[in-house]
């Protein structure tokens, strides 16, 4: 029905395919989705949910429960647990009182210790624009109130714009609360050691997982998938070096490797370990596993999420057509993380100037509020500069086997056509070069889609049973 639908940060949403997601939930006896509008003048979905009798209902497991069925954009930001919803005399819901029942504190429970001093006051307000959330706690977490990969890149970029530091991601998913980042702003950029470990999911008695970037050099695609594998398995990204501002990225696939062996042994003193990378970051992963080996260290398995062999990485052409591929790959994967429609295809961007094409992709993303508006085209260079370095380092690289036993995940759906003649056979080159020692899982989706939902459940599901959970 058209009162069903609404239309949000440029995205159409059924609101009854969440209710009917919310119903499949067993601790729920009713939900009803509304909009609600926030501090910042910006509209969020408001989940309504009365549970069932006798059921212990946690936000944040619903929360979970929803991200793993329905895309991100469609996440309620706000879950608010009531004992009852408001019927018409019809027996239906009665969708104007909604409203009503949202309390003035946030709804995910008391606002915590207030703000100490102005740098927390100011950050605290930060939450409160990007969540929509008022009366921040400087003691709550901002995944707690809502927040996720995107809003991970606007938080760091709106403290720059205010403070002047530049932190890194690693750090808002290390100490996400309002206190430990207003400690590490005062401190100034140049007192914050910068590492390339990004703990995604640090609790957890398990064996850790540790995954390596794709080209783009972020971490943040293992999100969906670090929620998925469970509070007893630690999860943690590996960031490549040139993102944020004064590092350069690392010119080879060796350099990069011992940079994130030192990191992963920081971590983790001793074996086993268990390595694995996305895309191009799955051929990093291999070296690190050879390395580790070297050092005497076991290794347990290396995983290659949608990884080509380094003869088939890249698209093969000049230096410029791989930037425009770039950007390409990243509209292509906003609008997989946002859903929205980004809009920016090959033709569109094929007739711009090479050095108007930046400007172009960030113009977008401010108006899909994507980043904040005073971003310039500088916020991509860093990425694209990572992006592109990598793209050579795993060409050039040459690949020696390791001992340790590697699965290659493999998307059954259409992924970009690797470069050469099309005629090699990625598979086949891998056991050539791995002496036959690869298994093959296949997954669903295509390159793009393989780690959000609905296809990384099954990506999860997968890894857990080949990692014996």
């Amino acid at each position: 029905r058209l009162d069903l639908q609404v239309k949000l940060r440029g995205h159409r949403i059924e609101v009854g395919e969440i209710e009917a997601v919310l119903a499949d939930h067993p601790g729920v006896r009713q939900g009803a989705v509304s909009v609600g509008l926030y501090r910042a003048g910006e509209e969020r979905l408001v989940a309504h949910v009365a549970p069932r009798p006798a059921a212990i209902l946690e936000v944040e497991e619903l929360r979970r429960f929803l991200g793993r069925k329905l895309p991100e954009v469609m996440v309620p930001s706000r879950i608010h647990l009531v004992d009852a919803l408001p019927l018409n005399p019809n027996g239906k819901v009665d969708r104007r009182r909604l409203a009503e029942l949202m309390p003035e504190e946030a709804a995910d429970g008391a606002p915590g210790i207030l703000p100490r001093d102005s740098m927390e006051l100011e950050i605290a307000g930060l939450f409160e624009e990007l969540l929509g959330v008022p009366d921040v706690g400087v003691d709550r977490s901002f995944f707690d109130l809502g927040g996720h990969s995107l809003l991970v890149i606007r938080l760091l970029a709106a403290i720059q714009t205010r403070f002047g530091v530049a932190l890194p991601v690693a750090m808002v998913f290390r100490e996400p609360t309002v206190a430990q980042l207003a400690g590490h702003v005062r401190l100034g950029r140049r007192e914050v050691p910068w590492t390339p470990l990004v703990p995604l999911q640090a609790g957890g008695a398990g064996t850790p997982l540790f995954l390596v970037h794709p080209a783009g050099g972020s971490p943040l695609c293992f999100l969906h998938l670090a929620r998925l594998m469970g509070r007893d398995r630690p999860l943690f990204g590996l960031e490549a070096a040139g993102l944020d501002p004064g590092r350069s990225p690392d010119p080879t696939v060796n350099a990069m490797a011992t940079r994130y062996v030192q990191a992963v042994r920081g971590a983790r003193s001793s074996g086993p370990y268990l390595i694995g990378g996305y895309s191009a970051g799955g051929v990093v992963a291999l070296e690190m596993a050879r390395m580790l080996e070297q050092q005497g260290l076991p290794v347990a398995r290396v995983l290659l999420l949608e990884t080509l062999p380094p003869a088939l990485t890249g698209h093969g052409g000049p230096e410029g057509d791989d930037q425009l591929q770039q950007l390409i790959d990243l509209a292509r994967s906003v609008e997989i993380a946002s859903g929205l429609a980004v809009g920016l295809t090959r033709e569109l961007l094929e007739r711009e100037r090479p050095e108007d094409r930046l400007t172009m992709v960030v113009r977008r993303l401010r108006e899909l509020e994507l980043v904040r508006p005073d971003t310039g085209s500088e916020f991509l260079t860093g990425m694209l500069a990572v992006g592109q370095a990598m793209t050579l380092a795993v060409r050039a690289h040459e690949v020696v086997p390791c001992r340790a036993p590697v699965v290659l995940f493999r998307a059954t759906g259409e992924s970009p056509a690797p470069a050469g003649d099309g005629s090699s056979d990625p598979v086949e080159i891998w056991r050539l070069l791995l002496d036959g020692a690869v298994e093959v899982e296949p997954v669903p989706g295509s390159h793009h889609t393989v780690l959000v939902p609905p296809h990384v459940d099954v990506l999860a599901q997968r890894l857990l049973a080949r990692l014996g959970r």
